[in-house]
């Protein structure tokens, strides 16, 4: 009977199952024709066998040793947003402190510019005290010509913040506010044209 059936009403009958390898419509008590075992059985064993592969030896299956890309079907790599999110705040947590770190993900942000009387200094506090880790950096290597800067924060899902504004120096400390070196790992360090942001110089 389901030998005539098409794919779809194949489908549709609990006692038939389709098989996309033959495109075939065959009844479930049907022995397979290459095994001798029935569809059934053969489900059971591939159950049977996963799940003893899966409860074996753990170093074998680990994704962090195989690679994202590990063709074993009882391993299947999470390519989801969520998961990409929690990648980067994770990331971002085990890099970042209270105006400390640095992290490749911040410059992956959205931007927010604020006048007086909205200062940096009003904004940090309350980045350390919530958690989110954050570097704050000077926009100019001439601090008596200009007080901008911003912060770089670890925002939230996955995209940071970057507040663009002046310091007011209640919070921060002057001689600690230095320039953001884009080559260094904790984006501090020795500052030119080609790894500083310089972006003071275009509000002139």
């Amino acid at each position: 009977m389901c030998a005539s059936l098409s794919e779809s009403e194949c489908e549709a009958t609990s006692d038939c199952k389709y098989k996309s390898s033959s495109m075939e419509c065959s009844s479930t008590t049907d022995s397979d024709s290459s095994t001798g075992v029935s569809d059934d059985a053969a489900s059971s064993n591939a159950t049977a066998t996963s799940n003893s592969t899966s409860t074996g030896d753990d170093d074998a299956l680990d994704p962090a040793d195989n690679g994202p890309f590990h063709d074993n079907p009882t391993i299947h790599a999470n390519y989801s947003v969520a998961a990409y999110e929690q990648m980067i705040v994770d990331t971002n947590a085990d890099l970042l402190g209270c105006n400390t770190g640095w992290s490749r993900y911040l410059d992956w942000h959205v931007a927010v510019y604020c006048e007086a009387p909205l200062s940096l200094d009003k904004i940090g506090p309350k980045l350390c005290t919530a958690g989110h880790g954050f570097h704050a950096h000077i926009s100019s290597p001439n601090k008596r010509v200009s007080s901008a800067g911003s912060i770089w924060a670890d925002g939230v899902g996955g995209l940071g913040v970057e507040f663009h504004m002046d310091f007011t120096y209640e919070f921060f400390n002057k001689s600690d506010i230095d320039l953001l070196d884009y080559c260094s790992a904790d984006s501090v360090g020795i500052c030119d044209d080609s790894s500083c942001d310089l972006s003071d110089t275009f509000r002139q």
